[in-house]
């Protein structure tokens, strides 16, 4: 199951699961790297970053905003 974290205040984690459902965490019980926007999986029942996922995600995002300013250029 891979988590992205959609945000961290007052030292609780939200993070969205594949599914869109909100899970809450205590944003201590997560690695120390972990930020808004980053990508986690579980691995033997913990939390772990997922550093590919957060790449693959980013880079799709970058290139739907190109696909989107190239079209509003034309």
């Amino acid at each position: 199951m891979t988590y992205r974290v959609d945000g961290i205040s007052d030292g609780i984690a939200r993070l969205e699961d594949e599914s869109g459902a909100l899970l809450y965490f205590s944003a201590s019980s997560l690695p120390p790297d972990v930020r808004d926007g980053s990508c986690l999986r579980t691995c033997g029942g913990l939390l772990i970053s997922d550093p590919e996922e957060e790449a693959a995600r980013r880079k799709r995002v970058y290139d739907l905003q190109q696909r989107l300013r190239d079209n509003s250029v034309k």
